[in-house]
């Protein structure tokens, strides 16, 4: 008897490999304030640039000609070709965005996850906005790449490279001032 109550005990405390893998991405994710990073994202739209992140869903986007620039309450979307500029409210369930937030903590939540190699597999659950999520972290629990396949099955892949973690990112990097003679659009 006393030997089933050990095994019971040990098949309930189990943390398995995916869970541990999570939970060290999240860990990672969890302790920094800022950082940023280098993105392409392919698959659905293509794109590249640079993302910077800070605690507080502040948020600053810059590819060719498109810069996003939150401060966790009002976002900015600038097209630098047409010098306009669309103000609206942060929304944070926006599946626009690129959210390592999403990525790391609210997926995982709405999903089956699972662990193929050193990657985390996220299975989304019926009431999921997403079929699967496929992440990839490197030896530092960093995510270098997102495969996210939507319910219509179309796969966006992001890739990442050269974090700069817990720089001191300061708050000037995430507002936005117009230049004189930008079309301004305010949505809020």
């Amino acid at each position: 008897m006393k030997w089933f109550f050990i095994v019971l005990v040990l098949l309930f405390a189990t943390v398995t490999p995916a869970q541990d893998g999570l939970k060290k991405i999240q860990n990672k994710y969890s302790s920094l304030n800022d950082f940023s990073v280098s993105f392409k994202q392919s698959g659905t739209g293509n794109s590249s640039g640079k993302v910077t992140f800070k605690k507080g869903n502040k948020l600053r986007i810059e590819m060719n000609n498109l810069t996003i620039v939150s401060d966790g309450t009002t976002v900015w979307s600038y097209n630098r070709r047409d010098d306009k500029v669309i103000i609206s409210q942060f929304d944070e369930e926006d599946p626009s965005v690129l959210s390592f937030n999403r990525f790391v903590f609210d997926y995982p939540a709405a999903a089956t996850v699972s662990y193929v190699g050193n990657t985390v597999v996220l299975t989304g659950k019926p009431s999921a906005d997403f079929k699967k999520a496929v992440l990839t972290p490197d030896s530092n629990n960093l995510l270098t790449k997102v495969e996210l396949t939507d319910k219509s099955n179309k796969t966006t892949v992001f890739e990442f490279s050269n974090y700069k973690t817990n720089a001191g990112v300061g708050d000037s990097q995430f507002t936005f001032n117009p230049g004189q003679g930008t079309t301004i659009v305010d949505l809020r």
